[in-house]
């Protein structure tokens, strides 16, 4: 029904207002205190999703049982623009919720820092490097936060096996 889309609109851009600004949020009998939004990335991504939303309202609004095949057309892209900001705003704070939950996972690397070979230096950036990578995205081991512990085993054998 009309009546049931303006609902559901007035509800969409409130519950974007608290995702934003913070604020009070009563779900079922509970009360929660969503915080402000600070994250710079967080912000440019909810400021596109309320680009794709303003776009999208206003063929909302327009909708009737007897629109024009463009302006259906323009509801279905619209529609989908807005579900991919919001998919990706869905991702970024998935993610930044589960950073101060991850279980912590060491790895265990012995490099050459000196020694015949010593080039442990560049093998440890390359290392910190990764490690930096699928920490940020958590796209490979969603859930963990990577941490290398380097041992220098000097290129040799037999001290890379006391560990």
């Amino acid at each position: 029904t009309t009546e049931g889309m303006a609902a559901s609109m007035r509800n969409f851009e409130a519950n974007h207002k608290i995702l934003l600004e913070g604020g009070s949020v009563r779900r079922l009998a509970a009360k929660t205190d969503v915080a402000e939004t600070t994250d710079l990335d967080a912000i440019n991504l909810m400021k596109a999703v309320e680009d794709q939303w303003t776009a999208l309202k206003g063929h909302l609004q327009k909708a009737t049982p007897q629109s024009t095949e463009a302006l259906l057309r323009s509801v279905v892209e619209g529609t989908a623009a807005a579900a991919e900001s919001m998919e990706a705003v869905v991702t970024f704070f998935g993610t930044t919720t589960r950073s101060t939950t991850m279980l912590s996972l060491e790895i265990l690397a012995p490099i050459p820092l000196t020694g015949d070979w010593p080039a442990g230096q560049t093998l440890r950036l390359a290392a910190q490097l990764a490690e930096g990578l699928i920490n940020k995205e958590q796209r490979i081991l969603p859930g963990f936060n990577l941490k290398h512990v380097f041992y220098d085993d000097k290129c040799d054998p037999s001290k890379g096996s006391q560990i």
